[in-house]
């Protein structure tokens, strides 16, 4: 199982999301683009009505609660394209400062995928 991890970027939101906080070291963080938004949003997006944060601050209830249980950290992440912290994202994992860990390449497979795919979905409509 794994264990002591210093951050996990959640894209799946739900349960993948809850289970997330597992892997942690303690103070570590879950970053997510699917989770529900967190507290610090109400404080960025100002003027934020009072009803919206009162709906965020329940629907994250659970997930700060976890998050807390386990002396671990929430942030939910709204993207937006830039450039600039892209090229400096690619600095730092060019210098070593980050190092990104992948489980696996599915591109070599990508045609062969795309191809078995395009068959399935014929032989159903056939």
């Amino acid at each position: 199982m794994l264990s002591g991890y210093d951050m996990v970027f959640d894209t799946q939101g739900g349960d993948t999301l809850l289970k997330s906080f597992g892997v942690l070291r303690k103070g570590g963080i879950v970053v997510s683009v699917s989770g529900p938004p967190d507290l610090e949003l109400t404080r960025e997006w100002q003027p934020m009505p009072w009803y919206l944060r009162l709906g965020i601050r329940v629907i994250s209830a659970k997930i700060r609660r976890t998050a807390r249980s386990l002396q671990c950290r929430y942030r939910f992440m709204l993207m937006k394209p830039s450039g600039t912290q892209l090229a400096e994202i690619a600095a730092l994992v060019d210098a070593g400062t980050i190092r990104p860990v992948i489980d696996r390449v599915f591109f070599r497979q990508l045609p062969a995928s795309l191809c078995r795919e395009k068959r399935q979905w014929c032989a159903g409509w056939q």
